[in-house]
């Protein structure tokens, strides 16, 4: 079972099958590739103009990036098991969907910079991330 960046065994390596089956005995991978293609426009939302997007998703096999599978895992598992109504979410679960929730706020700020993300290139080839300038200005004096 193949979905659009994710394949079963990335899924099946942080939840157990039982889960991924809990109403059939087939794993309800219309719903998982809803959920995937949700949380791959969140990521993409949070990298775009930092990181190559386009480039990141269509990666197959193991040229895709293990951080973005990581992330993308937790977000879909988080959304999976939270559909359930009648079932809480685990703690551990939510703990995971912030770490990843927060690692994507700092690649986005640039405080986490991943090696191997493919940078946005020019026709020219060149890096069209432009830099970001700012300061610590304090005008009120306080520490």
């Amino acid at each position: 079972m193949a979905y659009k960046f994710l394949i079963a065994a990335d899924l099946q390596a942080h939840i157990i099958d039982q889960f991924l089956t809990e109403r059939s005995a087939e794993p309800q991978t219309a719903i998982l590739e809803t959920l995937e293609a949700q949380n791959i426009e969140i990521i993409k939302a949070k990298l775009k103009g930092r990181f190559d997007v386009v480039a990141i998703f269509n990666t197959t096999g193991a040229d895709r990036h293990y951080l973005i599978i990581k992330i993308l895992v937790k977000l879909v598992l988080y959304d999976f098991i939270r559909r359930n109504a009648s079932r809480k979410v685990p703690t551990d679960y939510v703990n995971e969907w912030e770490w990843a929730m927060k690692l994507l706020e700092q690649i986005k700020a640039g405080k986490e910079v991943p090696d191997g993300l493919p940078i946005p290139l020019d026709a020219n080839g060149d890096s069209t991330v432009s830099l970001m300038y700012g300061n610590n200005k304090n005008t009120d004096y306080y520490i």
